[in-house]
């Protein structure tokens, strides 16, 4: 407390930084480049990530309002607060359904062991078939769409076109948010700016 400021790590890098990420950087790495973008520590170099980021905390609803979400995970331990889940095996559908009668289908008693129950990608199309004679099948893919609204309520083209009016507002709104951005990027950068 009333010492010198130490840094740590103790071994801890001192001087200018750069973070240099690709589109392999998900998650984490995400979360991390764009931390070290937002509080200007140094430039953040390379390709654009990959942009998601993977878990589930339950102090949140993912969606209301008829909204749809769509949360590409490999995080299974909050995967019941999803209504529905899609599982592909080597890019075949092998189930779509709510997450408690998924383990029961894949016959496991849990979510992360349904990967071991379908990892040789092989086994795609007989998971495949299995799931296209199934009861969740047929009560969320063939049937499901025979349920659907034929056209959108009046409520939803209401929301529609509201959204349309906010978002053409916005574009411009984004723009100088993003040009703002730059600039205090590059503001805060000034051994490159001075160059």
């Amino acid at each position: 407390r009333w010492g010198a400021p130490d840094p740590y790590p103790e071994h801890a890098m001192r001087g200018p930084i750069v973070t240099l990420t690709n589109e392999h950087a998900g998650s984490d790495g995400d979360i991390f480049c764009h931390s070290f973008k937002l509080l200007k520590i140094g430039p953040l170099i390379g390709k654009r990530t990959w942009g998601g980021v993977i878990g589930i905390d339950r102090r949140y609803n993912l969606a209301d309002g008829g909204r749809t979400v769509v949360l590409i995970t490999h995080a299974t331990q909050n995967i019941t607060v999803c209504d529905h889940i899609a599982f592909l095996v080597a890019g075949k559908l092998v189930y779509f359904g709510p997450p408690a009668q998924a383990l029961e289908f894949f016959g496991v008693d849990d979510f992360a062991d349904i990967y071991g129950a379908t990892d040789a990608p092989e086994s795609a199309p007989s998971w495949q078939e299995k799931y296209r004679g199934s009861l969740q099948h047929e009560s969320y893919v063939v049937a499901r769409p025979a349920r659907a609204p034929a056209a959108p309520s009046h409520a939803q083209t209401a929301e529609k076109e509201r959204r349309a009016r906010t978002f053409a507002l916005s574009r411009w709104r984004q723009l100088a948010i993003l040009c703002r951005r730059y600039v205090e990027l590059i503001a805060a950068d000034r051994k490159n700016l001075a160059l």
